[in-house]
């Protein structure tokens, strides 16, 4: 009769869908009038996975509970905010006792050397502005220590001194476009340490180290010529 359907059942013993699983489903009838084909998508809906476990089949997924992401939401924030005061903290310049006691670290038996320190000294209220500038220049390694009237240090581990020579350079530099900065006399010292000692000698020989300083340009003088009448 056209227009009707008949419903076939057909056992699938191995298949173990979950609820939205999609298959499609094509088919062959042949019979004495002809043949009828079929080619369609099922989706496993809910409902079925419901007759599924009740028949001994896969149980159903079980949800999350609304607290459970509340948790997960919970503990992913923390965590950003765990790592934003880290990074804050490695760009807080260090003190003089925890800059010595990093440099000590890095000067034992087991550390980062060759270790090279850039002193940077100039007026005592532009540290705050010398540290801002000079951190992008910086790696990661390398750490920032405000020693007061003294200047300001930087502690670089695993770097030579043509490398540090190059990293005083750079500092001049940037320091000399800083509009807060550039019109401030500053000088600056390298010292680098490739055996081991401590942290107060390799400070003291960048203090007694000499400064280098800009040249300071003179102007230029205008040319004069002598003639005869």
């Amino acid at each position: 009769v056209s227009g009707t359907s008949i419903s076939y059942p057909l056992a699938a013993p191995h298949e173990q869908p979950t609820p939205g699983s999609s298959y499609r489903v094509q088919g062959v009838l042949r019979y004495a009038g002809g043949i009828a084909r079929l080619d369609t998508r099922v989706v496993f809906s809910h409902a079925a996975a419901v007759k599924q476990e009740n028949y001994g089949g896969r149980k159903l997924p079980k949800s999350t509970p609304a607290w459970r992401w509340l948790v997960l939401l919970l503990l992913a924030l923390a965590m950003v905010i765990g790592a934003l005061k880290l990074l804050q903290r490695r760009r807080r310049p260090l003190n003089r006792p925890a800059g010595l006691k990093l440099l000590d670290r890095y000067l034992g038996p087991d550390g980062e050397r060759p270790v090279s320190l850039v002193l940077i000294r100039a007026d005592g209220r532009t540290a705050g502005a010398i540290a801002s500038t000079i951190h992008p220049r910086l790696r990661r390694s390398d750490r920032v220590c405000d020693l007061g009237r003294h200047g300001v240090l930087v502690i670089c581990p695993r770097t030579t001194r043509p490398a540090a020579n190059a990293l005083r350079d750079d500092i001049e530099a940037q320091l000399a476009r800083h509009p807060g900065v550039g019109g401030i006399p500053i000088k600056i010292a390298v010292a680098t340490a490739n055996k081991t000692t401590t942290a107060q000698k390799l400070l003291d020989r960048v203090t007694a180290a000499r400064h280098q300083q800009p040249p300071k340009l003179s102007p230029r003088r205008r040319p004069t010529t002598t003639g005869k009448r």
